[in-house]
Formats: structure tokens, sequence, C-alpha cells
């Protein structure tokens, strides 16, 4: 059982016991890093008509007169953003669905191990998000920092954002009192309980104990969450009824996806799905937002991508071309398996090039006989590489996320 999205939230956990002690303002990438060199997603060549804010686009970089670092400290302005990404995520959902049963294919997807739900069709291509513990205690050495001291580090008085495919049970025994659904989401999720719980399980079964076990967690599902995380994240030091830190153990679906029959995702015609290593739409609104929100850090899952072959020769999988369709495999013309690029370089789904967030990669447990052995900090086979397309080293970290 591979589960590597989980380690985005070890990494997330030592960030809140930092907090805890230290109200630090996160780096962040000056508005030259963030907007020069920019490829230009198409969606925003029609920005001005959106935010009333103009823009200047080449067909190389995005030279825009936004505001400076913390632009949210400004009420209205956050308003417009939030509405605006609100309005545009919801439109982008709604057409997409409408297309998908149009042409007769199921825009979500849930089994024993992942949840898959249809947020847009872009560019002819369909924009799916999927699903992506003591041992991982140990090996990030939380263990050392947690209740123990001179530290005693347990993340109280602290809120993190937990954006999953559905919300946290917030009556389970580990998370009882500390779970409040935020977003009106109908249903509870099991992956995302199981999220929850790593980062802040209280330990009512001792090796259940998560990384930050006294935190409260505000809770989401992943429909609209540009727009909630532009709500709640912080821009300035001290304000109320925001956030710091975000945890989000998903990604697009990019490339071989495990489905019977397999489905390849990416631009057909193509040898390597075109969502690998991209800058696209929603990593330059994941920048933007960070860029407005200097006290807020989110963190997302490298993905899983590196180990995912192709169909037999003359095997029948699933592509998108107007439609979903099916066709024999033949390795002459068909894509690629993802990791073909020397082992799986640039297989980096594109929210996880953004260039603000912090990235997480998974690597083998270090622990061996109940204490931390780094050495065992191997690279597992599954966990996705870069770097981007326009040369940047991805993932920013790693920890252990393999059979968590």
């Amino acid at each position: 059982m591979k589960v590597p999205w989980k380690i985005a939230i070890v990494v997330v956990a030592i960030l809140l016991a930092v907090m805890v002690c230290h109200n630090t303002r996160p780096r962040r990438l000056t508005a030259q890093d963030t907007l020069l060199a920019t490829p230009v997603p198409a969606e925003l060549a029609t920005h001005e008509a959106v935010t009333g804010r103009s823009e200047q686009t080449s067909s190389l970089c995005v030279v825009s007169n936004v505001p400076l670092a913390g632009g949210f400290a400004d009420a209205d302005y956050r308003k417009r953003e939030v509405t605006r990404l609100a309005r545009q995520g919801a439109a982008e959902r709604r057409t997409a669905v409408e297309r998908a049963e149009h042409e007769g294919w199921d825009p979500r997807t849930e089994t024993d191990s992942e949840s898959s739900r249809l947020i847009a069709i872009r560019d002819g291509r369909p924009y799916v998000l999927i699903t992506h513990n003591r041992n991982a205690g140990i090996s990030i050495a939380v263990d050392r920092v947690r209740n123990t001291d001179p530290f005693n580090l347990s993340g109280s008085g602290r809120t993190i954002g937990l954006w999953d495919a559905g919300h946290a049970l917030s009556t389970h025994q580990e998370l009882a009192g500390r779970v409040s659904v935020m977003d009106g989401s109908p249903y509870w999720q099991g992956h995302s309980t199981h999220v929850g719980g790593t980062i802040g399980a209280s330990g009512v079964v001792a090796m259940a104990i998560g990384m930050a076990p006294a935190v409260r967690i505000d809770s989401y599902d992943w429909n609209g969450d540009l727009s909630e995380m532009a709500s709640r994240a912080m821009a300035v030091p001290g304000e109320t009824n925001k956030i710091q830190v975000s945890n989000h153990s998903y990604g697009p679906s990019t490339g071989w996806v495990g489905l019977s029959p397999l489905r390849w995702y990416g631009t057909w015609g193509a040898q390597e799905s075109d969502g690998f290593g991209s800058y696209e739409t929603d990593a330059a609104e994941l920048d933007t937002i960070c860029w407005n929100a200097p006290y807020y850090q989110p963190f997302m899952s490298s993905g899983n991508d590196r180990s995912d072959s192709v169909p037999a020769e003359g095997e029948f999988f699933s592509y998108y071309d107007s439609g979903w369709r099916q066709t024999a495999y033949n390795s002459s013309i068909h894509p690629h398996a993802d990791n073909w690029d020397n082992g799986g370089y640039d297989t980096i789904p594109t929210r996880g090039s953004a260039k603000n967030i912090v990235t997480v990669g998974c690597v083998n447990d270090a622990v061996s006989g109940g204490t931390r052995f780094l050495a065992g900090a191997t690279m597992t086979s599954y966990s996705s590489w870069g770097p981007t397309d326009d040369g940047r080293v991805k993932p920013d970290l790693v920890a252990n996320g393999d059979m968590v």
C-alpha cells in the first residue's frame, strides 16, 4: 500500500510546532521572482475582464500591476479575489460536469484507496483532483519535541487548515472536539479523516498519536479550495480567524492512472502528459494567494506518478478526446510510461509546480528498532520527481510516507 500523500502532513506538523514558539514570516519570492519569466496560462489572458486590474502579458512573462506582498491585508481586495476565485471555480466545475454528463461519463470516482472529482476541462484536458503513525513522528524527530521537555509542543492554541476529498469525521475519538467543518461539506470521508488523524490524533490509542495532538483542524472539502484558501490565509501577524499553514494531500490526475481499464490524462497525441512540470492556471493562483498572504504556507504532495506503467501491448486503455474513448495500446505511437525519462524525472503535477508552496516528496521510514535511523530514509519507487519545466528543483522537502 503506497500512501505518499501523507508525507505533506508530517512536515506541516513541524511548522505548527515552530509556530507555537515563533510567529515568523515565511520567505516569499519577490515580485520579480514570482511574476517575471512566468509562462502565461491561456486563461489569464482575460484576467483584466475578471478582476478589473490591468495586466500586461507577453508570450514569455507576466508583468503585473499587483499590490505589494501582503495585499490580503486590504479586506476589500481580499474580498474581490475570493469572489473571483469562487465564481471562476464554480463556473468551471459546472461547465465540466455538464460536459461529462453530456458525454456519458462519471465526473467522480470512489474506490477503497482513493477518490477523485472533476473540477474543470481546460484546453481539451479533464482536470481531475485525486487523493494521493508513530514511525512518521520518529522519522522526522517530532517525538523529540512533542509533549517533551524542554519544548512540550503539541499544537495547542493553533489551527491548521485541512483540505481534502471530504471533511474529517469530527466525532472520531482521536479528533473529537477539535474538528470544525467549515464549508458545509455534506459528508465525512475516510481519506480526510486519516489525514486529519496523522496531523492531530490525540493519542487515545498511543500508536495512533498525531504530529500535533492538541491542534485544532478547520476541515474543508476540495471544491472551491483556492477561494477558501484566499479567504483564510494570514496576511499580517496576529490576524484573527486566519490560518498560517494548510495541508493538501491531493493533486491533479496526470499521466497514467490505475483505473480499470488504465486511463491516461494528457493531451491526446502527445507521448508524455503535458500536465507534468507545467506552470498552469492553478499554480499561478496559488502563488498569488501566497504573495498576498506572506504569513500563510500551504503544503502539497508531490504526487505518486513515478512508477505508473503503461498497459501491456494490445491491452485496451482509456484516453480523453472530446469524451473518454478506448483503444488498444501500441508502444510505438501511444504515451510512454510516466517514468520514461531516466527513471521518472519531470513527474510533478502542475499544482506541485507552484513557486511559493512547499511541495513534499516521499521517502521510506527512517526508523530502526524504534529509534531514528536516517539511513533508512531511502527514496520510494513512486514519489514524483522534478524538475519543473522551467528548471526549478522540486520537491522542496521529503518525509516518510510509505505504509503510514
